[in-house]
């Protein structure tokens, strides 16, 4: 019996070092009051990690942090807040793409 008792323990204690740490949620708000007023903001910052999300508030997002936006090998999900077309509108003002992926 203590054996069963100590060989489940040492598997709980296993299983709770082994699970994958929760994605992160940020969010994005060009107005303030958010974790980031700009979308290239939160995708350059070394504490967004594989995995996580990035909210995008309502509003046009211009400007140079706004536009080119490359997740340098991130998996990332970047995603407005409300699921309703034209919500966020990301404006390159004609000097570049919104997002660059490559590999």
């Amino acid at each position: 019996m203590r054996n069963s008792v100590c060989l489940l323990a040492a598997t709980l204690a296993f299983a709770i070092i082994a699970l994958p740490s929760a994605a992160t949620i940020f969010r994005v708000d060009l107005e303030g009051g958010e974790d980031y007023i700009t979308i290239g903001e939160a995708i350059a910052d070394t504490i967004v990690l594989d995995g996580d999300t990035i909210l995008v508030a309502p509003g046009i997002y211009t400007g140079e942090n706004n536009r080119g936006l490359d997740f340098a090998g991130k998996n990332l999900l970047v995603s407005a807040v409300t699921p309703r077309t034209g919500d966020v509108i990301i404006d390159c003002e004609g000097l570049d793409r919104a997002f660059y992926f490559h590999s």
